[in-house]
């Protein structure tokens, strides 16, 4: 099972931080081990370091997993444009991302007021997370319209970033499933 990857690698997604100039050179790659199942991993250094479970197909749910702990990325509401982020057992919104009517990248509402921009270009391949002032903290490169696979990179106050963990997910979650 996928999550048993994640227990066999507990390599916990905030000790990579002091790593990160490697991990701007490609070191962290979403993949999806098997094209016949919703499921994928973030592998750094050819470890497994966090799953992601992604179920339903025209609202998808889905559930992270890392050291760090557990996350759903859920939609709520009629329209299907927007996703809350919580810890797996807790109701407690930790974010809230708007896709409004854009299929191309939304805003990520934090809890304590702060928020960051999602951008993406469906057809050259990137996706970024940004700042207000458009800074990058947080890029996807991906590559076809399957998108089996991408390498992320941490940028700039992406470092800093506690949330980190999760909105390493949320992205990926968004990128399979929304836009």
């Amino acid at each position: 099972m996928i999550a048993e990857r994640t227990q066999a690698h507990p390599l916990r997604l905030a000790e990579l931080r002091p790593e990160i100039p490697a991990q701007a050179a490609g070191d962290l790659r979403w993949m999806q081990p098997s094209v016949l199942r919703s499921q994928y991993e973030l592998r750094s250094a050819g470890r497994c370091v966090a799953t992601m479970r992604i179920q339903g197909l025209f609202r998808p749910i889905a559930t992270g997993e890392s050291a760090d702990g557990s996350w759903t990325f859920e939609p709520v509401g009629p329209a299907p444009g927007k996703i809350i982020v919580r810890g797996r057992d807790s109701y407690r919104d930790l974010a809230a991302f708007d896709l409004g009517l854009s299929d191309h990248g939304g805003v990520l509402q934090l809890s304590d007021d702060r928020a960051l921009f999602l951008r993406s270009d469906f057809w050259k391949g990137p996706a970024e997370f940004q700042t207000l002032t458009g800074e990058a903290v947080l890029r996807y490169r991906f590559h076809g319209v399957l998108r089996l696979t991408a390498e992320v990179e941490v940028l700039g106050k992406g470092k800093q970033i506690s949330e980190l963990p999760w909105l390493l997910m949320l992205g990926w979650c968004l990128i399979v499933g929304y836009l």
